[in-house]
């Protein structure tokens, strides 16, 4: 009798833990859907009924839907996360929001391109992490999933599910460009990033003239910023300060790492991994090595390579090899975007360093046109 008392209880507590596990729900704090999969509904509001608010079963109808259907209730839900409507699966009517309209109905290329990436940064979860990693690309999936754990507190179970709405919003709207098979995230338009939020309805009763002004197409422009260029070397010598005064003189940001400082270990320390973590570009003087290191010519190569490798990880093409001719060796010549070191004449190597920085596509040169009273000028913008 004790037996089979103890087996009911122990049955009962089994299923009362079933009962509570199930019970355990995990807040999604992004769209369910990406914003391709539910822009129907806000072209549906705009073809079918001029873009005026919709009844929510007539507009679940047009679909060829239900409004009770599960899909279509969490279409809406992930439509009103875009911020392309108001309204949800409660609710009596569906309105569009003026970036709805924008998206299904743009004036202009500029503004159809602008929506789009006004839609995609809306969730916070998504906008973090394009900001995050602007300029930059996307990391492994692994790694990317922690990032968006660790840094942007999603819940574990979610982080693949939130990593691949990402992905595929910023393919759809032109945040994330390919390059061979690797994912660059590029936000534009500063305005975009800065005030992302637009959650007011269309006024159909204000006439064209009341409308606020549009920006020119022309001022669409990449977001500015400091370019951050990450420079190693063996020795901390004059060669290399002058270098980085140099290149810091002319706007850009440099991080130094000492890639000598644990000679002879073939592992980059933390400093500088987190130094070129926080950069979009590499530099690495090969050269002027302190005399007291034994620079054999193996030892020598095998350090180069451990950052070259690191530094290729990281920044892909966008990195710069600093040698004098008679140092070089041919086996590292190749792939890479060489700048002799002439140590007699450093302007003319820093010159070198930033026409090379250019050509890899860290940077870009932008000039600025004279008016009549002024001269012209130029400056260095990142190159996302």
């Amino acid at each position: 009798m004790l037996t089979q008392l103890a087996a009911t209880n122990g049955c009962g507590m089994i299923m009362n833990q079933e009962r509570s596990q199930k019970r355990v729900r995990i807040n999604r704090p992004f769209p369910t859907h990406t914003l391709e999969d539910v822009l129907p509904i806000a072209r549906t509001i705009q073809d079918a009924n001029s873009g005026l608010p919709m009844a929510r079963e007539l507009l679940a109808s047009a679909l060829g839907t239900t409004a009770s259907s599960s899909s279509f209730r969490m279409k809406l839900t992930s439509s009103a996360k875009y911020n392309l409507i108001i309204g949800g699966y409660n609710d009596e009517n569906i309105s569009l929001t003026t970036l709805g309209q924008q998206c299904v109905v743009p004036q202009d290329s500029s503004e159809a391109g602008a929506s789009l990436v006004r839609a995609s940064i809306q969730p916070d979860k998504f906008r973090d992490f394009y900001r995050l990693l602007n300029g930059k690309r996307i990391p492994e999936e692994v790694y990317a999933r922690n990032m968006l754990i660790r840094e942007l507190s999603v819940h574990p179970d979610l982080a693949s599910e939130c990593l691949r709405t990402i992905i595929a919003n910023g393919l759809f709207s032109g945040i994330i460009k390919r390059d061979n098979q690797q994912l660059i995230i590029e936000l534009v338009d500063r305005d975009i990033t800065e005030n992302p939020s637009d959650s007011h309805s269309p006024n159909f009763s204000k006439s064209e003239s009341s409308n606020p002004p549009r920006h020119d197409p022309v001022e669409l422009h990449r977001i500015e910023s400091v370019p951050r260029v990450f420079i190693g070397f063996f020795n901390r010598s004059g060669i290399v300060d002058h270098v980085v005064d140099r290149l810091e003189s002319l706007g850009l940001k440099i991080l130094g790492g000492d890639l000598g400082a644990e000679w002879p270990s073939l592992s980059l320390s933390a400093n500088v991994m987190e130094a070129m973590q926080a950069c979009n570009s590499g530099i690495l003087v090969a050269s002027d090595m302190d005399p007291d290191l034994d620079t054999q010519d193996v030892e020598r190569e095998r350090k180069i390579w451990l950052f070259l490798g690191a530094a290729t990880f990281q920044f892909g093409k966008k990195v710069v090899l600093v040698e004098s001719s008679s140092e070089r060796s041919s086996g590292l010549a190749t792939g890479l975007r060489l700048v002799d070191l002439e140590p007699e004449n450093l302007d003319e190597t820093t010159l070198g360093i930033l026409t090379a920085l250019v050509d890899v596509g860290a940077i870009k040169l932008v000039a600025r046109v004279a008016q009549p009273s002024q001269e012209s000028s130029a400056r260095i913008e990142d190159n996302h």
